[in-house]
């Protein structure tokens, strides 16, 4: 999925159970993770 209420985990391995793993939340809105991710990238030197 693209964001946590698509996540393939929620349900998985235990049913009921609800995880965030993605870096967008349940209203597509970036969560503290996606900055990181593209904190990092942004020192990446250009190719």
């Amino acid at each position: 999925g693209l964001n946590d209420a698509q996540s393939w985990k929620n349900d998985w391995p235990i049913k009921g159970r609800t995880n965030y793993p993605l870096l967008f939340d349940r209203d597509f809105q970036p969560k503290k993770a996606y900055y990181s991710v593209m904190a990092l990238k942004a020192e990446q030197p250009e190719e």
